[in-house]
């Protein structure tokens, strides 16, 4: 069972609910302005999905870009994303770790690539993955860098042993005052 978790700060662009419209998959939100404290308690009402799909509520996909996401899933990967952008629409939001940090990486792949971190826009994560790290989206910090949720998170899956993927052909919009692919 694959479950759609809502990270949301109060509300929803119109644009991502027309998204949802349709879809026959269960939905729980968390609606507050601590989007790591949200997180954390989206995964922990999760336990009964197979996996969990965290959207962001400014996000704009195709039923087909989640099924994508499924089928990866079901293959045996654990965490992977869609590709987004950041910002104004000019950084991917794919991060490398370089001498302790995590910097954006700006030359991506195509296709399926593992990355050592990813937004958490457009993110599927195994049942296994939630059962094994505690307080996933809690920051942290490395080498005296504080890290936001989603970079803290793939910090520490990739601790225990996960890998980190994005499949940069699933285009996911990203609303600001125009949305970018």
């Amino acid at each position: 069972i694959i479950g759609i978790s809502i990270p949301q700060r109060f509300y929803a662009q119109w644009k991502f609910i027309e998204c949802l419209l349709g879809l026959q998959i269960p939905i729980i939100y968390e609606a507050g302005s601590l989007v790591d404290q949200n997180r954390n308690k989206l995964v922990e009402r999760a336990k009964e999905f197979d996996y969990l799909l965290m959207i962001d509520s400014d996000m704009v996909f195709k039923k087909e870009d989640i099924e994508k996401l499924e089928n990866y899933i079901k293959d045996g990967l654990d965490i992977v994303s869609g590709h987004h952008m950041r910002g104004s629409g000019e950084f991917p939001s794919i991060f490398k770790e370089t001498s302790g940090d995590y910097e954006q990486q700006l030359e991506i792949g195509e296709g399926l690539i593992e990355v050592d971190a990813v937004g958490a826009a457009f993110l599927m994560i195994s049942k296994k993955t939630m059962q094994t790290i505690k307080d996933p989206f809690s920051f942290i910090s490395v080498n005296g860098f504080t890290q936001g949720e989603d970079i803290s998170f793939c910090h520490k899956a990739r601790a225990e042993g996960f890998k980190v993927w994005v499949d940069t052909s699933i285009k996911i919009g990203h609303i600001r005052h125009v949305i970018f692919y």
